[in-house]
């Protein structure tokens, strides 16, 4: 104690070393903190369900060897004849109007699953009960809330069971109450309440759907066996079921497919943590010399008077303990200040966060370990130089601009410069790679292009024509409102995603399970003016392609160079996969009667595919987006799509109004946040190492101002004697920059599977990366070398 004691009385009296290098320490240590909050919440931590090794994520496979969503009757399959799994259940999410007591609608989200779901993952309800199967597969109107929606609406009232409530104006009982730990592991995210799955809308059809499905493995069961076990249930359908011909089954744990998509950003995070705090260490090593050789004297002197090896390692132990104590407490400080900014740092990441990451215990652990090994790394680095017990040596060496001491603080500062070109060499190729991303053609236009949405109760507009008619009229008063120039309405935007569908000429028709596949989108007639995607050839949809007309449909340019190998598709007859009871009683057949414009409708990075676009006025207008082309502000754009609604119909609420560019902006968030983050912990380590240059250059200066100045006596300028030191620590950071270059070559390499058209070896990126680090390192030597070659070398002449 009297040790730790002694070094905190030093530590207080060197005020500037303390605080640079419990800065220094602090940033390193904080930024390291935060970011393994997040790896343990998001990777490490095991998951809140019983069992979880055991749960797994149940996919179909298409012939395009693709993962997709199976159907309702094909995860009732599966959890009827598997004997690989105990059970299997399912579900998706949707969004609803919500209304209680006959107040305002507000907007929750929804998870409408099978009863077995909640056992499946071992959840107990808090209050209540859970679904039971006859509520299921009777499609009862009972809801189960989750906690947060318990205590945000209903102020947690216990006796809230039992209460309706109404959903899209259903009216509803709430049965139960979820645990707070419960999270929905069919999306990663939480949902507001669940309801039953409705057997009468998704329990039509067999093969792929749009359900998400989990199942839990029987003891002794590996996944493969039951991905072996459930193909072969895939297989021996498809005699029976057409729809299931060519489909296989994929089995993975629950565990890879919510974490999975994690791992690579946060490994990424955590690796350029790992360089900032190794910077952030060099830096105070750095200090802790200049601090040993201040001390030089008086180490001497205690080493000639008797003073063992022993005791100096103990006291240097104390100061390491101390300063690695003091910078652990700031980081964790630090990491608490960050903990607000950690959602929008790991959404720039591309990192998915379900819900808040916590400071856990963990977390404190983890800082105790880099206390314990800071402080072992500051101990050992002087005992190691006051090893020798012999009293000249380490006087002449105090003094001496080439021994040992300053060997290795040089050689800290190449290690620095190295780092830091890694660290810039990877925010480099991120940015490059964004920038090329963003000058992507997306084949729309979006500027001046607004979208939103409305929930529509099905238990008023119950059928399809109802629907249609409904989004007319909608449509029909924005195109009439001031300031729009065009208005529609699509099944899904560019950019979101697309539905599959496999299809089939008509006057060449092929087996089901060899049918090719081709993106679908169901719009209305003004889609492709408001987005400016041009029409190549034939005609467009009008108004006149109502529900009785003849059907027909548009493609684009990829499925014309992919189907008809360049020739004109105008006229040919197609069979999709869309079939509806009310407006298409025996299929989709239409005829192809234009061809419009690629669209990159999964992101900027995939290439347009081959897509279809039926007549939304004739294969009905369920769930979608309005979209607009205006003159105007969001604020008053919103009030213009509130109104259009409400004159329809009062009661609903639609849904917040977003400009299409900005949809445009946050496709590529994950990849623009990446390239700012990345970029932000290279300047700071940029900082740190300008930092060391600097006090590195400013310590070989002073040991050289006898040098120096026998040099001016000489008739040396002082601008002569400025260049000489600056070229020092130029030539530090030259070897450093090599040094770098050489190994971010391998770490830009985990980098590659991020970067879009852009080399891991792009020569732009890393001359631009070398020479900032240069610029940097001669902004860093030019003050220390320009007082040693003024101020300190004439007082030394003096």
């Amino acid at each position: 104690m009297s040790s730790l004691a002694h070094s905190l009385r030093r530590l207080r009296r060197a005020p500037a070393f303390t605080l640079t290098a419990l800065l220094t320490l602090g940033l390193g240590i904080g930024a390291n903190a935060s970011i393994f909050s997040a790896i343990y919440s998001l990777l490490l931590k095991p998951l809140p369900y019983r069992e979880p090794e055991k749960l797994v994520s149940l996919s179909l496979i298409s012939r395009g060897k693709t993962r997709v969503d199976p159907s309702l009757l094909t995860i009732t399959d599966w959890r009827g004849e598997s004997r690989t799994l105990e059970s299997a259940a399912g579900g998706l999410v949707r969004s609803f109007g919500l209304t209680v007591g006959g107040g305002s609608v507000s907007v929750v989200v929804t998870g409408m699953v099978t009863a077995e779901l909640p056992s499946v993952l071992g959840i107990q309800p808090a209050l209540g009960r859970l679904f039971t199967r006859q509520e299921e597969t009777g499609n009862a109107r009972v809801a189960i809330l989750t906690d947060s929606l318990w205590r945000r609406r209903f102020g947690a009232d216990t006796s809230v069971l039992g209460r309706p409530l109404e959903l899209n104006e259903e009216p509803r009982t709430i049965i139960g109450i979820l645990p707070p730990a419960f999270e929905f592991p069919l999306t990663g995210s939480v949902p507001d309440l669940l309801i039953p799955i409705n057997h009468a809308d998704y329990g039509r059809l067999r093969g792929p759907g749009h359900l998400q499905a989990v199942g839990r493995l029987r003891s002794g069961v590996d996944p493969r066996q039951a991905q072996a076990e459930l193909q072969a249930i895939v297989e021996r359908l498809a005699r029976t079921y057409p729809q299931n011909a060519g489909l296989g089954a994929a089995v993975e744990p629950l565990e890879e497919t919510l974490r999975g998509a994690n791992r690579r950003p946060l490994l990424l995070l955590a690796a350029s943590g790992l360089l900032l705090l190794l910077i952030a260490c060099a830096n105070v090593v750095n200090l802790l010399l200049a601090q040993f050789l201040v001390r030089a004297r008086e180490l001497a002197i205690r080493v000639s008077l008797g003073a063992g090896a022993g005791r100096l390692a103990r006291e240097f132990f104390a100061d390491g303990l101390s300063l690695s104590a003091l910078g652990a407490a700031a980081g964790l400080a630090l990491a608490v200040l960050l903990q607000g900014g950690l959602p929008a740092v790991l959404l720039y990441a591309g990192v998915r966060a379900p819900k808040p990451v916590e400071l856990e215990p963990p977390v404190f652990l983890f800082a105790l370990v880099t206390l314990l090994l800071t402080a072992l790394l500051f101990t050992l680095v002087p005992a190691a130089l006051a090893r020798s017990t012999d009293l000249n040596p380490l006087l002449k060496e105090s003094a001496s601009p080439s021994g040992p001491r300053s060997f290795l603080r040089s050689g800290l500062v190449v290690v620095q410069v190295a780092l830091s070109m890694t660290l810039l060499l990877g925010a480099g190729l991120l940015l490059r790679s964004f920038v090329k991303v963003m000058s992507v053609d997306p084949g729309f236009r979006a500027s001046q292009v607004f979208q939103f949405g409305v929930g529509i109760p099905e238990a008023r507009y119950d059928t399809e024509r109802k629907m249609v008619a409904f989004h007319q009229q909608v449509l029909r008063n924005l195109n009439q409102s001031p300031g729009v120039e065009s208005a529609a309405f699509s099944s899904r935007l560019p950019l979101a995603g697309t539905m599959g569908t496999d299809f089939e000429f008509v006057e060449s028709p092929v087996d089901k399970e060899r049918r090719p596949r081709a993106g679908a989108s169901v719009v209305t007639p003004d889609f492709f003016r408001v987005l400016s995607i041009p029409l190549h050839g034939g005609r467009g949809f009008t108004e006149l392609d109502h529900p009785d007309a003849p059907r027909v449909a548009l493609v684009n340019e990829a499925f014309v160079r992919a189907y008809t190998g360049g020739r004109s598709p105008l006229g040919r007859r197609i069979r999709t996969g869309f079939q509806n009871g009310e407006l298409n009683p025996g299929g989709a057949v239409s005829e192809i009667v234009g061809v419009v414009g690629d669209v990159r409708q999964r992101s900027l990075e995939v290439l347009p595919q081959p897509q279809v676009y039926l007549c939304g006025l004739q294969y009905g207008l369920e769930g979608g987006s309005y979209i607009f082309r205006a003159a105007g502000t969001p604020a008053a754009l919103s009030s213009t799509a509130r109104d259009a609604v409400a004159s329809v119909d009062g009661r609903l609420q639609s849904i917040r109004l977003r400009a299409m560019s900005d949809v445009v902006a946050l496709s590529q968030s994950g990849r623009r946040s990446a390239a700012l983050l990345s970029g932000l912990l290279a300047l700071v380590a940029l900082a740190l190492t300008a930092v060391g240059i600097y006090g590195v250059v400013s310590f070989l200066a002073a040991q050289r101002i006898p040098e120096m100045s026998i040099r001016l006596a000489l008739g040396a300028r002082p601008w002569q004697v400025t260049r000489l030191i600056v070229e020092q620590g130029v030539r530090l950071a030259a070897i450093g920059i090599v040094t770098g270059a050489v190994a971010s070559l391998w770490a830009a390499s985990l980098l590659r599977a991020g970067l879009y058209e852009t080399p891991v070896t792009d020569p732009l990126t890393m001359l631009a990366s070398a020479a900032l680090l240069l610029s940097t390192a001669i902004a860093a030597c030019l003050g220390p070398a320009a007082r040693a070659g003024l101020r300190d070398v004439r007082s030394n002449l003096r």
